[in-house]
């Protein structure tokens, strides 16, 4: 509805495309918002930036709307944004959320955006922050900035939002206004190249104004790979790019009416760099992997695994050409999980060749194991990797709060908290303890499960066990003694760990990978489980050790202490000798202690960490994740 002096004015450039421009008119018709004009100019093969900047010019209205015609607005959206404008007189752009919908208008999504000031600067160099067809803006504030650069063919609204929005406040409202229509004709996928060069463009033109670090000029990165693929190696891989669509847009979950497609999305999965079937094997490792995969088939269509043949510098190149030696494989893929950061790499070259988006399953502090474990060229690898990494994922996967802050912090879009799990039927109590014990003797055996490597503090331990052992203050009611150290899982410091053990007289037995459905079996072995470490994620090991009832000892460290409750379901005690030392004492003197902690202990489990459950939500966020930014 135009009026003389409106508030708002609707710019609405008419590309080639006109097969939904009814559709949008109409929306724009029914705005319950009816103080503005509508301004139209067709495509006069000038492109669409010199169409909106001819429309921009005759705009009388107090804010601009950007309006597609491939899109629909949702009744109310004028009126909140206007409403939200005036409210806010800091804001100058207000963008929104927006409702996903395919070719023939079904809804497959949500897609969510930043929404306040702080995270879209920290978000805006990396992503375009908000979503064109939804903005309104302040007019006078658009003529004072110089409006859109008429250089830029497309991505003209990241070029502004780039340029301003390290001074002026730009927000996102956090609800769909707008229904965003994804097809095979629209900018995104029809001008996909053109898309990235000025994407990269706008960026680079951050960084020399200096809006930007220099040193952030490795993030365009895969901009820059995208560009240097060859135009024929582009098409090679999108030619199967309607059955893509298909697989991308209309998985009956997803789908809010209709009865949906039959094909279902196939799930690929990316080992870390390096590792392989065998090495799972060989680990006891691959069971776990088994029992994982058979749940994600409950949800996919099919899943595909990659592995790498080499261990050695050749793992990286092998890495980085996967993709496209294996290009059929990857294509078949709807969605990837990255398991743990170094899995990432190939996944970020399928994004920038196919768009397929991925998963970043995030375990635990890399940064933090390499330190300790004193692997500096490691450590800078996963600082480079761990931004980019973590900002173009689609969604971040962690199993603690800890790990959601940090990730946040880098830059995450999207980040679901799913806690490691555990096969509660497998790991279980024994219905007897131990019966070969010498009469009025009581012989406790700790076990540790783990990697013999720095990063577990094994050292500690035993120097605590061999200070317990020949201290005058270890408990002697009934006759408790300690039996034997039990380590289970290899590493690079067995040898040492076993010269140290003989050398201070302590009874160690170390015993090699054990297949993971073999584990309960020892656990129940064993008294008390002590997990020493300098650093983790959220150990399965210790959850696994909770779950057959075993009174457990923990260091009190990030990820850890979001387990155990100290004097609860187990003890936190501080990654030294002396605090081993206090925990021990405590649990090897009082039977009652440790089967009052086993018990709750494995009721802990059974409330939080039963992997049924856990692995039904991870499907269920990996099926959805099939549509990048949305939920």
């Amino acid at each position: 509805m135009k009026s003389v002096n409106p508030t708002v004015s609707v710019l609405f450039p008419i590309g080639k495309d006109k097969r939904f421009l009814e559709e949008a008119l109409e929306s724009i018709r029914n705005q319950s918002f009816k103080d503005y004009e509508l301004l139209s100019q067709e495509d006069d093969g000038r492109g669409i930036t010199q169409v909106l900047i001819d429309l921009a010019k005759k705009a009388k209205g107090e804010f601009l709307v950007r309006m597609d015609v491939d899109d629909i607005c949702l009744p109310n959206r004028f009126k909140v944004q206007v409403d939200y404008l005036r409210a806010n007189p800091d804001v100058q752009l207000a963008g929104s959320w927006a409702i996903l919908i395919d070719e023939k208008g079904n809804q497959i999504g949500l897609q969510k955006m930043p929404i306040y000031w702080e995270e879209i600067k920290r978000e805006a160099f990396f992503r375009n922050p908000l979503i064109h067809p939804s903005w309104m803006t302040r007019r006078n504030w658009f003529e004072k900035i110089g409006g859109y650069n008429s250089v830029f063919a497309t991505a003209q609204d990241w070029e502004l939002i780039l340029r301003r929005v390290w001074r002026e406040r730009i927000e996102n409202i956090p609800e769909p206004l707008l229904k965003l229509r994804i097809h095979s004709g629209s900018v995104s996928f029809s001008k996909n190249r053109l898309q990235v060069y000025y994407g990269l463009k706008a960026r680079l033109s951050a960084i020399l104004r200096g809006d930007v670090r220099w040193y952030k000029g490795i993030y365009l990165m895969p901009s820059l790979l995208a560009l240097m693929i060859p135009t024929k190696l582009k098409l090679l891989a999108r030619l199967n790019l309607n059955r893509f669509l298909v697989k991308l847009f209309d998985h009956p979950e997803l789908t809010a009416e209709g009865p949906g497609m039959t094909i279902k999305p196939v799930l690929g999965i990316v080992m870390p760099i390096g590792q392989n079937k065998e090495q799972l094997l060989k680990s006891g490792q691959w069971g776990l992997w088994q029992s994982e995969i058979e749940e994600y088939r409950k949800y996919f269509g099919g899943v595909e695994i990659f592995e790498f043949k080499h261990r050695n510098w050749f793992r990286f190149p092998e890495a980085i050409l996967l993709p496209l030696v294996q290009s059929d494989r990857f294509k078949r893929c709807s969605v990837f999980k990255a398991v743990h950061l170094s899995a990432v790499v190939p996944c970020l070259m399928v994004k920038a060749l196919y768009r397929i988006p991925y998963v970043l399953s995030f375990g635990y502090r890399y940064d933090e194991f390499a330190k300790i474990e004193k692997k500096w060229v490691q450590w800078i690898f996963i600082k480079l990797l761990e931004p980019l990494a973590i900002r173009y994922a689609d969604l971040v996967l962690v199993p603690t709060e800890g790990l959601r802050a940090y990730v946040n912090d880098i830059g995450a879009k999207n980040i679901e908290v799913i806690p490691n799990g555990v096969d509660v039927n497998l790991f279980k109590q024994a219905s007897k303890g131990l019966t070969l014990r010498p009469q009025g003797e009581t012989l406790l055996n700790i076990l540790f499960v783990g990697r013999l490597e720095r990063q577990k503090n094994l050292e500690s331990l035993i120097k605590a066990v061999y200070k317990l052992l020949k201290g005058p203050t270890l408990p002697r009611q009934g006759r408790t003694l300690i039996n034997k150290l039990v380590f289970v899982g290899a590493g690079s410091l067995r040898g040492e760990l076993t010269k140290l053990a003989n050398t201070l007289g302590i009874n160690l037995e170390i015993i090699g990978p054990v297949p993971n459905e073999k584990l309960p079996g020892i656990y129940r072995q064993a008294d008390i489980f002590v997990l020493p470490s300098l650093a983790e994620g959220h150990p399965k090991a210790l959850l696994e050790a909770m779950s057959c009832g075993l009174a457990c000892i923990a260091s009190d460290i990030t990820g850890v202490n979001e387990i155990i409750v100290d004097g609860k379901n187990g003890l936190l005690v501080q990654a030294t000798v002396n605090g081993l030392v206090k925990g021990l004492k405590r649990l090897v003197g009082d039977s009652k202690l440790r089967k009052l902690l086993g018990t709750n202990a494995r009721k802990t489990v059974l409330d939080r960490f039963d992997k049924r459950k856990l692995m039904e939500k991870e499907c269920k966020l990996l099926t959805r994740s099939q549509y990048p930014n949305s939920s």
